[in-house]
């Protein structure tokens, strides 16, 4: 996982997307585990006849073994980025397992390679495997096309291009409702658009480069606040959906919530006397999916207010609650060395004082449907920084991980850096993956790399670090190398300057 990921986002394959339609700090609850079967009483068998037994095969001559070797990986075609227009019907021809130079043949030109990520096998072997991202279009920083390739192999591909600026309509919540039935399956795309009075706009589709892609429709409603995303399969058939709502000001003071009201709300308390913990008003819906369970949000989203989001059944009783601080600043110790001197297990007192300063609430949330008045069981986030995190010019930062009073996870984190070296393709292939650390860096001729992430906790302990430059406005070409516990380089991945 890319920890300050600033490449076009990978959209996963998937027929079915089922969710509550949340944001990113939202709940989805999660599926049960299946109860496993009893295994049945074995049953006495009844005697059989003895049958004559067959003659033995003669033995076949044993034929040598041929020495088992691993096909060789494709190269990545080292060819100019090249913009043109490429059609739906282009995007359908290319199948799974093909390699980006057919692609290249099939689109009518070149494209542009946007990312490499190789990392070691987790296996402990030395073998590696490869993800690459290729785009095609007329433009290449909004791409029509991208392919994902596996160890040079077509994994998954997506098409879509910019959805109109005119809104088109959305139904009325009990026209919605109806999408539920079980009828509504396999009705054909211009039934739903019947149902729902309008025609919805192309979004995009995905597949895996087997004929069965599927296409994602979106309807909004005038306010832009509100959308109905849709999936059909490849004719045009119904298969699911997802209602989402923008997150929105509550419309008076008495819905901005603070810490105190959501400590007071307990495990399975019914959301009307949730309301009332949180100054009385019913805040924002953020989506509900086919179960009826449901997630309420409280405040604003971009950290000017604090904000209580809370998990529902379908009853409207609570099942886990997540609480947002309004963002704040604090301070920064002089150096990593206060950080990296924290010990796990450490209490907040503790904590505090090895850093010098007092940190700030950033976050605390319980999983779903566990004894909220335990503290055990609420997780609670504090970050040191002396910049709000909504501040372009953000640079370090701290955060600490608690369950109870239990420090269990800690993080140091540089979203934008910039090293003397600007890093090339062939810079990226010297990188040598289960190396030292420290031979990696002592002999990166490009320069020196700067340390961008660290985490430590009982599982693990990794370090990032970084040759190019992020900052908020641009992104040049940069290499991430990721390094484990052992100081072992065992992830690589090198992102592309942006074609215009």
């Amino acid at each position: 996982m890319k920890l300050f990921p600033q490449s076009v986002l990978v959209a996963a394959v998937s027929l079915v997307l089922l969710g509550c339609g949340v944001d990113d700090s939202g709940y989805v609850p999660p599926q049960p585990e299946p109860e496993k079967p009893k295994p049945e009483e074995p049953q006495p068998e009844e005697p059989k006849p003895e049958e004559p037994k067959p003659e033995e095969p003669k033995p076949e001559e044993p034929k040598p073994e041929e020495p088992s070797v691993p096909l060789p990986r494709p190269a990545v075609p080292q060819v100019a980025a090249q913009a043109c227009d490429v059609s739906f019907e282009k995007w359908k021809s290319i199948k799974a397992k093909s390699e980006i130079i057919n692609a290249i043949t099939a689109y009518g030109c070149n494209g542009m390679l946007t990312s490499i990520d190789e990392s070691l096998s987790s296996t402990g072997t030395d073998s590696s495997s490869q993800n690459i991202s290729y785009v095609w279009g007329k433009s290449l920083s909004k791409p029509t096309i991208i392919n994902y390739y596996v160890d040079g192999k077509l994994n998954s591909t997506q098409y879509s291009h910019d959805i109109e600026t005119k809104t088109n309509c959305l139904a009325d919540d009990q026209t919605l409702e109806k999408l539920k039935d079980k009828t509504m399956l396999d009705k054909k795309r211009t039934d739903i658009e019947a149902l729902l009075g309008c025609a919805g706009l192309y979004d995009y589709s995905l597949s895996d480069g087997s004929d069965n892609y599927v296409s994602y429709y979106v309807w909004r409603n005038k306010l832009d606040d509100k959308e109905l995303q849709v999936v059909f399969d490849k004719d045009d058939k119904f298969l699911t959906y997802q209602i989402t709502t923008v997150a929105a000001a509550p419309k008076t003071s008495s819905c901005h919530p603070n810490y105190s009201g959501w400590q007071s709300i307990t495990r399975r308390m019914i959301l009307s006397d949730a309301q009332t913990k949180l100054g009385g008003c019913e805040g924002i819906n953020r989506g509900s999916d086919e179960k009826d369970e449901s997630v309420k949000d409280w405040g604003k989203s971009d950290g000017s207010t604090d904000r209580v989001i809370l998990q529902l059944d379908k009853d409207k009783y609570v099942t886990a609650k997540h609480f947002y601080a309004k963002d704040a600043v604090s301070c920064v110790p002089k150096d990593i060395l206060s950080w990296q001197n924290t010990k796990l297990k450490s209490s907040y007192a503790d904590v505090k004082q090895a850093m010098q300063c007092e940190g700030v609430l950033k976050e605390s949330h319980t999983d779903i449907d566990v004894d909220f008045s335990n503290p055990k069981y609420v997780t609670s986030v504090y970050t040191w920084k002396t910049k709000l995190l909504s501040d372009e010019n953000l640079d370090v930062f701290y955060t600490m991980y608690f369950a109870g009073d239990q420090l269990f996870n800690k993080t140091y984190s540089k979203p934008t850096f910039k090293t003397q070296c600007k890093p090339t393709h062939q810079d990226f292939n010297t990188l040598t993956l289960n190396s030292s650390w420290n031979v990696v860096e002592s002999s990166f001729t490009c320069g020196a790399a700067e340390l961008i992430y660290s985490q430590e906790s009982a599982d693990a302990k990794v370090r990032q670090y970084a040759w190019g430059s992020v900052d908020s406005k641009n992104v040049n070409t940069y290499i991430y190398a990721f390094v484990d516990k052992n100081n072992k380089l065992v992830s690589k991945y090198i992102q592309f300057s942006p074609a215009n």
